[in-house]
Order: C-alpha cells, then sequence, then structure tokens
C-alpha cells in the first residue's frame, strides 16, 4: 500500500542525499545504491496552472495485453524486476496500483537522466502517486554504464531500445495492460531515448513526455504523428536552451572533477550535435503536422507554452518553458529542495508554478492507439 508524504523537512534532508549520490555518481563515475527502500515516494505538488487547456479523454478502445485478466490484487505496489537483454542483466522497478476489477492497465515508462537511478526517478518525477490515484502501471528502467545512463543512438539495434522493448513485453504479457495507453516520460538522457523510442517504436508508444532532454534526427520517421509534451528552462546550464552542451556534462563524460558551471554560449558552428532546443520541437511539430511557429501562451509568470497550431489532436505537440528555470523537472518537491542546496547552481532553480507530472499525465490520456493513428 502507497506511503504517506514525508514531511517537508524530512524531504529536504532527502534531497540533499539525493544530490550528494548524484553529484558522487558523476565524480565517482559510479551509481548510487537502488535499493527500493532508500527513499520513500512523495506525491506530485498538483500546481498545474488552470490556463494551461487539458486534452479532451481519449475514447479510443481498450486493447488488452495477452497477461490479462492479470495478477491478483495482491500484487499491487513496487518490485524490482530483472531482465536478461543480449547476455547483460537489466533491471527495472515495477509498480502496480491496487485494482478494484480486471481493467487493462495504462503504462507510463519513467526514464532517469545521466548518472541518476531508479530510487532517485520515483522520487523526482513522482509518477507512482499520480498512478495509484489514476490507477496505471509505472515502470522505471535502470540505465548501464559508468556514469549510469542511456544509449539514445536511433537504431534499432541500439542495446537501450531492445532493454525497453523486452521490459514491456514481459509486463505485458504478466500484468493486464492497456497496450493502447503506453505511454513514456524522461528526463535529461532519458528524455533523449524516449525522443528514439518515439522515432522507433511509435507502433506502441501513444504519447511523451519530455523534460530538458529531446532528440530528433533527419532520420526520425515513425509509423505515424507521435503526440508529445516538452517541458524547458531557459537557465539549463546542462543542455542549454539554446543548443549544445554545458560544461558539467564535458566533466562527467571525460570523468573529470565538475566545473562551475558556466552559462552556454550556444555557437551555432559548435553544438555538438544538440541543436537548439526550439529547432527541434519545431521539427517535431512539423513532421506531426503542425505549424512550426508557435504562439506564445502566458501560464504562469514564469512559464509560456508554445502553442503549435494547424494540426489535429493526433498529433499534438505542446512545449513549456520556464524562463528562469534550469536542468529540473518543474513541480518536483525533491528538484525544489535541490535548487536550495550548493548543487542548485548545477541543476538550477525548479518552478512550482506547473507540475510536470500532472501535466504531462493529463496529456498522456488525451491520446491512445488505434487502428491508424494516436
Amino acid at each position: 500500500r502507497f506511503r504517506r508524504p514525508t514531511p517537508f523537512g524530512a524531504r529536504r534532508q532527502m534531497a540533499r542525499t539525493v544530490t550528494t549520490c548524484v553529484l558522487f555518481a558523476a565524480i565517482a563515475g559510479s551509481a548510487c545504491s537502488s535499493s527500493p527502500n532508500a527513499m520513500p515516494t512523495q506525491p506530485a505538488s498538483g500546481t498545474a496552472p488552470a490556463a494551461a487547456p487539458a486534452a479532451a479523454l481519449s475514447m479510443a478502445p481498450v486493447r488488452p495485453s495477452s497477461g490479462c485478466p492479470g495478477p491478483n490484487p495482491s500484487a499491487s505496489g513496487a518490485a524490482t524486476e530483472t531482465i536478461a537483454v543480449k547476455g547483460a542483466q537489466r533491471t527495472y522497478r515495477r509498480y502496480l496500483p491496487e485494482h478494484t476489477d480486471d481493467r487493462p492497465s495504462p503504462v507510463v515508462i519513467d526514464l532517469h537522466g545521466t548518472t541518476s537511478n531508479i530510487d532517485q526517478q520515483v522520487e523526482i518525477s513522482a509518477f507512482e502517486a499520480v498512478a495509484a490515484r489514476e490507477t496505471f502501471i509505472v515502470l522505471t528502467p535502470q540505465g548501464a554504464g559508468t556514469p549510469t545512463s542511456w544509449n539514445f543512438a536511433e537504431d534499432a539495434a541500439n542495446v537501450d531500445v531492445q532493454f525497453i522493448t523486452s521490459m514491456l513485453d514481459e509486463v505485458e504479457a504478466t500484468a493486464c495492460v492497456d497496450t493502447a495507453r503506453v505511454y513514456i516520460a524522461g528526463l535529461s538522457a532519458g528524455g533523449s531515448l524516449a525522443s528514439v523510442l518515439a522515432c522507433l517504436r511509435g507502433d506502441r508508444i501513444a504519447a511523451v513526455g519530455l523534460v530538458s532532454g529531446i532528440r530528433r534526427s533527419g532520420e526520425c520517421h515513425p509509423p505515424r504523428a507521435v503526440p508529445m509534451v516538452i517541458f524547458w528552462g531557459k537557465q539549463d546550464v546542462v543542455l542549454p536552451y539554446c543548443g549544445g552542451l554545458g560544461n558539467i556534462v564535458f566533466a562527467i563524460l571525460q570523468n573529470q572533477p565538475l566545473p562551475t558551471p558556466a552559462a552556454p554560449t550556444c555557437p551555432p558552428d559548435n553544438l555538438y550535435g544538440f541543436p537548439p532546443v526550439e529547432q527541434v520541437v519545431g521539427n517535431w511539430a512539423s513532421a506531426n503536422g503542425c505549424d512550426p511557429h508557435p504562439n506564445v501562451v502566458q501560464v504562469a509568470v514564469d512559464v509560456e507554452e508554445r502553442d503549435f497550431g494547424g494540426c489535429d489532436q493526433a498529433g499534438a505537440v505542446r512545449f513549456f518553458v520556464v524562463a528562469d528555470g534550469g536542468h529540473t523537472w518543474p513541480g518536483s518537491k525533491v528538484m525544489e529542495a535541490i535548487s536550495n542546496t550548493a548543487a542548485g547552481a548545477i541543476f538550477g532553480f525548479t518552478t512550482d508554478a506547473i507540475d510536470a507530472t500532472q501535466l504531462m499525465w493529463t496529456f498522456f490520456k488525451g491520446h491512445a492507439l488505434t487502428d491508424g493513428a494516436g
């Protein structure tokens, strides 16, 4: 059964622990422990602005997986699962909500960022708290390598693409899943992998939510328009809004001590394969049939939504830009507390004017796979 929220003072201490863990992983090139009991899950802040209109609930038919009618209700809660992928053991956390019947459940796959792990992402996004309320399954996979990260090569042979696909296959076979309503969310490098999965597995992913991480190459040809909601801070010094890579990323990749974060310069001829965020989002919008030149709608004092028109609901793209936001998950209480520590110089400011988790779930509910489109 889901645990009660931790008092904010305890959350702040926990956030310091998370920050220390992330920074240690970045400096020492090793991942932190992924103990299921390391950090109790917190609910999302619930501060999504009323000014941001929600998509209508999708009425597409349910598609039960082979695992229906599903496990006994006593199987609800979180468990760590391991599967073999290309000869390696890979781990993921599976959260099953308490069911009152055997209805197929939607699935949200939640991908962490570089140097992070399952426990930290569970805390940052707090998707499991929303899942307990809304009755959907959350899968939180663990990246590999030193430091832990994701391979976001746009290639079907990509081992992480195969891992996520195999994980989904296993869960659909052992739990009662609505295969028309499988969604994927990602933070930083997790967002980049989520983008790649939208390109390669758009036949199985109904919609995507991205925070401070996005990719789209000229070779991206999903079988359908993939609905997408994106969040980015204009003051992100890790993956800058204007493109390129921050000096922090180079230090992590080269296993060097973390430097003082520097404001990005983003020279147009030296972006290391990371174009300006507005350009990449515009490319996704254009590919989905939307006008790539959006109108700007103010949804909070420090948050704008880039409103892409000219396309139908099946290809919707929503883009939230936080004027003073950093490399953080909007509305996350854990990241908000981190912003108030020394590590705030790296991660930057976390707005509480919107709640990325709740906005994602609201967006996801508006989309499902059908025989011809999302």
